[in-house]
């Protein structure tokens, strides 16, 4: 470790500020951000008020509606005699904000308003909380009087977001296909264009081949039956990327069949490999040699790129390595492993083997080694070892007899299901090399066979087909930290030995292959019930002709409608988390009220909540809103910025808000203001809260939500450790 020393020599009364910056080589956490401050002060006897972080915006965080969040601000008295202080909170949006003192032992009742003194020496530590009653921003101003004469009021402008709770749709069951006569099914795949399905029988040598006919209802149609002769007991199956091809393992074959796959989907036999197919080893003199591994060929997994596909042999353990033509679809052996890895045994029955989403890595679950290997992948698809983990005693781990992997979209975190520990282990991923590292254990229910990961951006679904436990359990993922957490709504999902699970990217449906069961099993996602939010414009006027309604929320689907006095509206779909609507000029004839929802259709869904729409008469003065900032996002530490403010209804008498404390703001036009933030108004990393009013003597109002402001609109401070997450930045117009 290295100890750095600085030194503060003030040439004037008051406290002086600054920001200390460390840049690391480490790609996950390239720069830590450090406030100093120090203070020179005049009279020895009087209070000092020491804070940890100079006046200006403070984020509280983020919380769902219903939870709450908290931070932290100090304020210490440095000097030789008691500190009298008022600490009070104001301009608070509904009984969102509160604090609590903490002198000492000496902790103060939860409230808005304080009269404490500080003894010298000591610190009051201000815990402020917020629990947003529903989504949005909310904000306050922390105003903290004292008896220092350097220090008589400090101001710290409050914000946090109330977001919808992360969690991914739950899923129902629907019906179960089966063939006649019934087979146990093992592998299962999913076409690229999610059209087709394919079921390998355990107990012979066919696929079941079904169609999909209809995306968004994802029912099973059997179609016919392929089989490659003497390929038999089918373990997994694969489609190439561009959709040319099939490959699949047989167990029973010792090998992998290559079909080739028409523009309707159907498979005719091209070729099989296996442990006894023999291939050229030697020129002088010509020799002829088998290949020698895939015994008991259980799993395959194929390259992002289409070029190399990967298959372990459980029953001699080893990893072969294919290469793949990819205008021909035909595969050739270029290595092969069996049970040492750089000299280590650790390819003990190998089961699971997983390529990386970005193609540089792929792992391998060893069953019989209790371990799972890591292997960097070289241009022309090849292995090299990289490192491995295994089992050990405790409670955070969990790998004995790891068969099946999962990797998460960003590539960030490895789940391995340990048939033997009825558990999930979680690995940490490094994105620069691909190493991995045991992170935690989680109990998931009796044989997890199989893990699926949603496709979604942040993955945020993960399902374990449970063989013995004979169902399927669901579970949220938190793409941050990697942890499982149960998901809201989800009842049990029973299913007779599923030992695999398929869904195309969209998560609509997901499949589970049933062994016992003897078929496929369908399951559907609950859809969210819809979140309003904000609605552009936030106001219409009576009279007006026809308008364009943009609503703003969360949970939002292709068929959402939305409702206007419970009436639909045309309605477009932008994001699942906008709606446009057409708002025809008869609705909006006399000054008054409406109430606008939205409605999604089962299966899932429901009507959100109400927000109110205002028509004015005519010749009120509009609204101002905020279309987008740009940039929309700050690093803690920065240099001072400019932010360029572009919306609707803006005036010469307009003023920018950060966290309801007005900052510098230059007036461009109607729809543009700049505004010019220091350094320490991005001190700490959270959502901040911009708004906009339209008279400097409505900022108090506009504290207090009054309805002449904007909507605030989230500015994201990132601690430069992490990537800033997209939100959405405004609406535009606010009013019309």
């Amino acid at each position: 470790s290295t100890t750095l020393t600085f030194r503060c020599a003030p040439t004037s009364m008051g406290w002086h500020d600054g920001m200390i910056t460390i840049l690391t080589d480490l790609p996950e956490t390239p720069k830590f951000n450090y406030p100093i401050s120090c203070a020179m002060k005049g009279d020895p006897d009087s209070p000092l008020a020491w804070r940890n972080q100079p006046p200006g915006p403070i984020s509280a965080g983020q919380a769902p509606p219903g939870g709450q969040t908290t931070a932290k601000i100090s304020v210490g008295n440095q000097g030789a005699n008691p500190m009298a202080a008022t600490v009070n909170l104001k301009d608070v949006l509904g009984d969102t904000i509160k604090f609590v003192l903490n002198i000492g032992a000496a902790v103060s009742a939860a409230g808005t308003h304080q009269d404490v003194t500080v003894p010298a020496g000591q610190t009051m530590t201000i815990d402020v909380t917020c629990a947003p009653n529903a989504p949005g921003l909310f904000t306050g101003t922390l105003e903290i009087a004292t008896n220092d004469p350097l220090n008589p009021l400090l101001s710290y402008g409050i914000s946090c977001e109330g977001v919808p709770a992360p969690s991914p749709e739950p899923l129902a069951i629907s019906a179960t296909s089966q063939e006649l006569p019934q087979q146990r099914i093992m592998g299962m795949a999913l076409s690229p264009d999610g059209s087709q399905l394919l079921a390998g029988h355990w107990d012979n040598n066919e696929i079941a081949i079904y169609s999909i006919p209809n995306a968004a209802s994802g029912f099973l149609n059997f179609q016919t039956k392929f089989n490659a002769p003497g390929m038999n007991t089918i373990t997994g199956i694969r489609y190439s990327a561009d959709g040319k091809n099939v490959y699949y393992t047989s167990f029973g074959g010792n090998g992998i069949v290559t079909a080739n796959r028409d523009t309707n989907g159907a498979l005719t036999f091209a070729n099989s490999l296996t442990s006894s197919t023999t291939q050229l080893c030697g020129v002088n003199p010509i020799k002829f040699c088998p290949i020698g591994t895939m015994g008991g060929a259980r799993a395959l997994d194929i390259s992002p790129d289409d070029q190399n596909l990967y298959v372990t042999g459980i029953n001699d353990d080893s990893l072969t390595v294919l290469t793949r033509n990819t205008t021909t679809g035909a595969l050739g052996v270029s290595q092969r492993m069996t049970t040492t890895v750089d000299g280590l045994p650790i390819l003990n029955g190998p089961f699971g083997v997983l390529v990386s989403p970005d193609g540089a890595n792929v792992y391998v679950a060893a069953r019989d080694a209790d371990t799972v290997i890591a292997f960097s992948r070289q241009a022309n698809g090849t292995l090299k070892y990289l490192t491995h983990v295994s089992d050990v005693a405790g409670p955070t781990v969990a790998l004995d007899g790891p068969i099946e992997l999962a990797i998460s979209p960003d590539g960030r975190f490895l789940y391995v299901s340990s048939l033997n520990e009825d558990a999930v282990q979680i690995l940490r991923r490094s994105t620069a090399d691909g190493s991995i590292e045991l992170q935690e254990a989680v109990a998931v229910g009796v044989d997890p066979y199989h893990i699926l990961i949603s496709q979604d951006e942040y993955g945020e679904r993960l399902m374990v087909a449970l063989w013995n436990g004979d169902g399927v359990n669901v579970y949220a993922r938190d793409w941050q930290t990697g942890q499982l957490s149960a998901v809201a709504g989800q009842g049990a999902l029973a299913a007779d030995s599923p030992v695999f699970l398929v869904a195309p990217p969209d998560g609509r449906n997901v499949y589970a292959a049933l062994f016992d069961g003897k078929g496929v099993l369908h399951m559907r996602s609950q859809r969210r019930a819809p979140v309003v939010q904000n609605l552009s414009p936030a106001s219409v006027t009576a009279g007006s002709a026809d308008s364009t309604l943009t609503v703003n929320g969360a949970g939002f689907y292709a068929d959402s409608v939305v409702l206007w006095n419970g009436a639909p509206l045309a309605t477009t779909f932008n994001t699942d988390r906008q709606l446009t609507a057409a708002v025809p000029a008869a609705l909006k004839a006399s000054a008054g009220t409406a109430t606008v929802q939205v409605r999604t259709t089962a299966p899932g869904g429901g009507d959100s909540a109400a927000l109110v729409m205002t028509i004015a008469a005519a010749g009120a003065a509009p609204i101002p809103s905020i279309a987008s900032l740009s940039p929309a996002a700050a690093t803690v530490g920065g240099e001072p910025l400019n932010v360029v403010i572009s919306g609707a209804g803006f005036s010469a008498q307009s003023q920018a808000l950060l966290n309801g404390v007005a900052v510098k703001t230059t007036y461009i036009n109607a729809s543009t203001l700049l505004v010019e933030l220091s350094a320490t108004d991005v001190v700490a990393p959270g959502p901040l809260a911009f708004s906009v009013v339209n008279e400097a003597a409505a900022v108090q109002a506009a504290q207090a939500g009054a309805a002449a402001a904007s909507r605030p609109v989230a500015f994201a401070v990132s601690d430069g450790s992490s990537p800033v997450q997209a939100a959405i930045s405004g609406f535009q117009p606010g009013s019309l």
